[in-house]
């Protein structure tokens, strides 16, 4: 039934569930090119409205907060909602808000691999339980294997749980792309002294400080840079 709208408004939710986002979008609107008034017209375009948030929070409309509280009384547009409310969330600083949004989105849509990313995100920036974050950032490794951001958020998660090795793989990994990124030396510099790699460590360490870490990160690294490695 390649020309019923219906049916590709379907197709778009379950892309949408498993977290093929774009692939969701391209048939909400194919469904609308097919008919602009069939019986789920209104939430295609809601939906389409809640993801074009979610893409680019910096742009969404002043109405944008309760086109979200709209969207969730609505159960095809909830998940959507709940994302786009995340974003906003994250937009604004407010990381706890964040985090609600995408655990509850995944709580309805336990596949949704965008949430699963976002979520490693903010738990490797702001600790809870590490065990439970990297069990889902490692599930959000799998679907997105060359996002080097996530493989720095990865590579902390596996630092602050004891596996060094894995650790400064991820950190490697990430390094490759994100020359700039103070923290990330810092996060390396520690991974590789906890191997015993004394050269490989003073010079991630040094690399840190050249980028102009924190005050209080500087501090620790210097601190490190003058101790022998236990």
């Amino acid at each position: 039934l390649p020309d019923e709208p219906g049916v590709l408004f379907d197709y778009g939710l379950a892309s949408y569930a498993i977290g093929r986002v774009g692939d969701a979008e391209g048939l909400l609107r194919e469904a609308l090119q097919k008919s602009a008034d069939f019986s789920r017209a209104n939430e295609a375009r809601r939906m389409l409205e809640l993801t074009a948030i979610a893409h680019q929070p910096v742009s969404a409309p002043p109405d944008a907060p309760q086109r979200i509280a709209d969207a969730l009384r609505q159960p095809s547009c909830a998940v959507p909602a709940l994302v786009a409310g995340a974003t906003l969330a994250e937009l604004r600083g407010d990381p706890d808000s964040a985090q609600q949004g995408y655990e509850k989105a995944l709580a309805r849509f336990p596949d949704f691999s965008p949430a699963k990313r976002q979520l490693a995100l903010l738990y490797a920036a702001h600790p809870r339980d590490d065990r439970q974050a990297l069990e889902l950032a490692t599930k959000a490794r799998e679907a997105y294997p060359g996002d080097t951001e996530l493989a720095r958020a990865l590579g902390v998660l596996n630092l602050r749980t004891g596996n060094f090795a894995r650790a400064a793989s991820l950190l490697q990994e990430s390094a490759r792309v994100r020359e700039t990124d103070a923290e990330l030396f810092y996060f390396l510099g520690q991974a590789q002294r906890q191997l015993r790699d004394p050269i490989a460590s003073a010079s991630a360490l040094r690399r840190a400080l050249e980028l102009g870490l924190s005050e209080d990160l500087a501090k620790e690294a210097r601190g490190l840079l003058g101790s022998p490695a236990k």
